[in-house]
């Protein structure tokens, strides 16, 4: 997200983008670059509105490769950008990474918020070159030859309301087992912590 934190309710979509620039790569032969995110459980991620922005320009699906299951490290998903020394000589350029997450049933009520948490891993030594066919993690020392930004934070908040139906008489006592509606401009899904229903002697 754009911001650090913001405001949603359950079944909400909310926008996040992740920008970054394209390094020096001036000594490199091959470059690995990227993004690990993680989103807590009361966030979806929506992998069909994944865009990437290369100097404005939109990245074809093939230069990169989304990984959303079995991620080593816990994330929820990587994107890993294939053939990433193409862009050598676009040192500077502006690269903008966007995707939505739906607010799910998951969600956690309060202070607590649910984050969502990117950081990316990229080439650190252009003496030491990654093999294979594509920038691959899975090789022996890959670890000793990349740098890692520290962790870019947004938390969505859900604000909990406590509801209490009372009569209308001079000493209003709460009305067991209640039942009533709350209407408003905007309908999104309730979530349910707790009923708690008492009547006052």
């Amino acid at each position: 997200n754009e911001e650090d934190a913001n405001s949603v309710s359950v079944g909400d979509t909310v926008e996040y983008v992740i920008t970054s620039r394209v390094p020096e790569m001036d000594g490199y032969e091959k470059y690995f670059f990227v993004v690990h995110d993680t989103l807590d459980t009361g966030l979806t991620f929506q992998k069909d509105t994944l865009e990437i922005l290369v100097d404005g320009e939109e990245m074809d699906a093939s230069s990169y490769q989304l990984v959303t299951e079995n991620v080593e490290d816990g994330c929820t998903f990587e994107i890993v950008f294939k053939n990433f020394i193409q862009y050598k000589e676009q040192k500077d350029a502006p690269i903008r990474i966007s995707y939505s997450a739906t607010v799910n049933i998951n969600a956690q009520i309060g202070n607590l918020g649910n984050g969502n948490k990117a950081h990316l891993e990229y080439s650190n030594n252009p003496n030491v070159t990654q093999n294979g066919e594509e920038d691959n993690p899975d090789k022996p020392g890959f670890g000793d030859v990349t740098g890692v930004t520290p962790d870019d934070v947004t938390v969505s908040y859900i604000t909990g309301i406590e509801l209490i139906k009372i009569d209308d008489s001079e000493n209003p006592i709460r009305l067991q087992g209640a039942e009533f509606k709350i209407t408003g401009e905007k309908l999104n899904q309730v979530k349910v912590v707790k009923g708690v229903f008492t009547e006052d002697e």
